[in-house]
Order: structure tokens, then sequence, then C-alpha cells
């Protein structure tokens, strides 16, 4: 299963399913994570396949989470809309601190965010 999304041995996988587990209990939970840090952060391959980003300096925070649950969406379902709804979402409330959530200076030039 690991393969399908262009890693290279199953505990990569394993990682980013726990990651995404701990960000789905936090919002199924109604718990604050927009400056969230997680204790848990992706595992990430030299290199993936598929478009993603750049190092970050906090991989802990929200935007790496989400890079991960993109990345994965785009592997299975591309045709969701994932990145549509949050690009709106941040485009609706302009005065949310998307660097106190963990995103770099330039971060919607990535190809994962285009």
């Amino acid at each position: 299963m690991a393969r399908e999304f262009g890693l290279p041995q199953y505990t990569y996988l394993e990682s980013w399913i726990r990651c995404i587990t701990v960000l789905r209990n936090c919002c199924a939970h109604h718990a604050r994570i927009w400056n969230r840090r997680f204790a848990l952060k992706p595992q990430l391959p030299n290199r993936l396949p598929l478009f993603w980003i750049a190092p970050t300096q906090k991989p802990i925070k929200l935007y790496h989470q989400l890079c991960t649950l993109l990345y994965m969406e785009q592997t299975i379902t591309p045709c969701m809309d994932l990145k549509s709804s949050l690009l709106r979402l941040f485009a609706d409330y302009p005065n949310i601190d998307l660097h106190a959530m963990g995103f770099p200076q330039g971060w919607e030039n990535e190809p994962l965010w285009r």
C-alpha cells in the first residue's frame, strides 16, 4: 500500500496515517488546531513521485499535516476538492495567521498548492 503513494516503506505510510488520525481526532472533538504543535510529524522519504513541498522548519505544525493530507488525497482521488476548500477558507478569512499554523513564506507557490 505504501508504494501506491510512492513511499519506499510501510513505516512512512504508518506515520502519515497516525498524524492524520491525530488531526481527525482534534477536529472531531473540537480541539484547537490552528496554532497547535502536533506531537507526531509525518516521516518523509527523500523523494516523492507527486508534487510535495520544500522542507519546512516546523513539521509539527498544521501546515505539514495538511500537506500530507493533500498529497494522499491527490494520490487516491485527484478530483476531490480539499485544496480548493482550504484556499477558499483562507481567502474568506484573511485575518487568519497562516504563519502560526506553520505555513512558510511563499507556500502558495509550492506545486502541491497550485
